[in-house]
């Protein structure tokens, strides 16, 4: 159990905001556990949320709806333990460097927005699929060259932005969306035929090229 001086020390350490002394503090709870009274002070930066995840400390996080972990150079992975965050609605990993995004994304059931755009994916996981609630998807300006089937399983998506990817073709499942109003598509490498086959197919979809 902490002592006062210990939740004292802690928060001074994060209070710093350098790296190394939130690195300091998470070795300090890491045996022990995080006071409920610190949760804040480890979830409120960019850089401790990230830490907290990276680290497998993932009480302070448990409760959050919205992440928001964007505009980070050096986020180039996200950790395995971001599926562990099962209350999130909203997750927003624009404007990073992140190369593949881990299948465990696929636990986060109650998503309802996520904002993958501006970063260097060229592909995304199966696990994708799993996010049934998921209604707003943000695909673009990555290096996108193909999309997994299991795309068509997001029944409740409304918009989806795939602009300035490498995209030459959609799998089949994507015709399933039918709840799709957006969809953007822009700076790809389609044919004119296969635009005309999508807009024939899926007439209650607003397609924007």
């Amino acid at each position: 159990m902490h002592t006062t001086q210990d939740i004292y020390k802690i928060r001074c350490l994060l209070d710093s905001d350098e790296e190394t002394n939130i690195r300091m503090a998470l070795q300090i709870v890491k045996g022990m556990g995080v006071p409920k009274e610190l949760y804040v002070d480890f979830n409120n930066t960019f850089l401790k949320i990230f830490l907290c995840l990276e680290e497998g400390i993932l009480a302070p996080l448990q409760s959050l709806q919205k992440l928001e972990l964007f505009a980070l150079e050096q986020l180039k992975h996200l950790p395995d333990a971001i599926g562990s965050l099962h209350n999130l609605k909203m997750l927003n990993l624009c404007a990073n460097a992140l190369q593949v995004i881990p299948e465990s994304i696929g636990k986060l059931q109650k998503l309802q927005y996520l904002n993958l755009d501006s970063n260097y994916l060229h592909q995304l996981p199966a696990s994708l699929g799993q996010l049934k609630k998921l209604e707003w998807l943000e695909l673009g300006q990555n290096k996108l060259e193909i999309l997994p089937d299991s795309i068509g399983q997001l029944k409740n998506l409304r918009y989806l932005n795939l602009k300035r990817n490498y995209l030459t073709s959609l799998p089949s499942s994507f015709l399933e969306l039918r709840q799709l109003t957006e969809l953007y598509l822009e700076g790809n490498q389609f044919s004119k035929a296969f635009i005309e086959h999508l807009q024939n197919r899926m007439p209650h979809t607003r397609i924007i090229l």
